[in-house]
């Protein structure tokens, strides 16, 4: 018999339109000179893209995070920490999610009517996503 490997789960969220307009956020490590008393130097960042809603109005949060590394020594690489989402890995803000959530329980639309409303807009919610985020504000507003 032969050994069964296990892959990572590859997460294909689709990309997010490029018509809505970015807010680009950096957000950069507390120093940029390393430990050793070299200068830190960027050899990277990694992205993020987020949808956002303000009302009547969709928009993409690109938030950047540069990687930095000393030229003068091999200390490592440092980078900020990524700031704390709503919904782990997930793409909407919280803004959206109160969006959602306020459409659904105190104007009672449902989850299917907003989908097909963002889609004018030109958003493809998929049902698989708003039943997972759904099942999540479920839990978040019991706790």
């Amino acid at each position: 018999m032969g050994k069964q490997y296990s892959r990572p789960r590859a997460i294909n969220r689709g990309s997010l339109p490029s018509h809505l307009p970015r807010i680009e956020e950096v957000i950069e490590p507390e120093s940029l000179v390393c430990a050793c008393g070299g200068c830190l130097h960027c050899i990277g960042e990694d992205v993020s893209e987020r949808l956002d809603v303000v009302p009547a109005q969709f928009r993409v949060i690109v938030t950047r995070r540069p990687k930095y590394a000393c030229r003068a020594c091999t200390d490592g690489v440092v980078q900020a920490p990524a700031s704390a989402r709503l919904i782990q890995a997930g793409l909407p803000t919280e803004a959206t999610v109160a969006h959602v959530l306020v459409s659904k329980y105190a104007d009672h639309l449902p989850l299917y009517r907003q989908a097909q409303i963002m889609s004018l807009g030109t958003i493809q919610p998929s049902n698989a996503r708003s039943e997972s985020a759904r099942g999540t504000f479920a839990v978040l507003l019991n706790n």
